[in-house]
């Protein structure tokens, strides 16, 4: 390691398997709740600053929508953090419930904005139905400036 490079592993600067259970009321406090903790573990995962907002927006987009998904039962997210991915798994909910879930956050011109801004996207059984969102590496949507 060169003079002055900063090393991950003895600064904490970019997580490593760092996992955080995260179980909201829904409503609006979800929404300001959800986007800090999502912003903060993709920093530390390492994500570019573009990376970082869309993680944001996808956390925006997630809780603005909790009640939806949860009824008046408590909106559960599992945010992971490796060396330059995030992972977000929502649920369990009910079935049908994670695909319903990526319609409800859409732009006429983009489509589902979820799935836009995810690299990938995946609704899986683990015990109920689970949504995943992987984000890593570059923005989707291009360079910002």
């Amino acid at each position: 390691m060169a003079e002055g490079e900063r090393n991950p592993e003895e600064d904490g600067s970019q997580a490593s398997g760092q996992a955080i259970v995260i179980e909201l009321a829904p409503g609006d406090i979800a929404e300001v709740v959800l986007a800090r903790i999502v912003g903060i573990l993709a920093s530390r995962a390492g994500l570019g600053v573009d990376r970082v907002t869309e993680a944001l927006a996808l956390a925006e987009a997630l809780g603005a929508h909790s009640r939806e998904i949860a009824g008046d039962d408590h909106f559960r997210v599992v945010a992971t953090a490796n060396n330059g991915d995030l992972c977000l798994t929502i649920g369990p909910v009910a079935t049908g419930d994670a695909a319903r879930l990526l319609q409800l956050e859409t732009h006429p011109a983009l489509g589902s904005v979820i799935e836009r801004l995810a690299d990938r996207v995946e609704v899986a059984d683990r015990g109920g139905e689970v949504l995943e969102l992987h984000l890593s590496g570059t923005s989707k949507l291009g360079p910002t400036a």
